[in-house]
């Protein structure tokens, strides 16, 4: 269960930095 967990935890944050750069570069070529 807990082995479950923290992968789940481990995608999470994969997905989030995967989405969370893109939009930094969008942010930067805005400025």
């Amino acid at each position: 269960m807990t082995q479950v967990f923290s992968r789940m935890i481990c995608c999470t944050q994969e997905l989030m930095h995967h989405y969370h750069e893109p939009q930094k570069r969008i942010h930067d070529k805005n400025i």
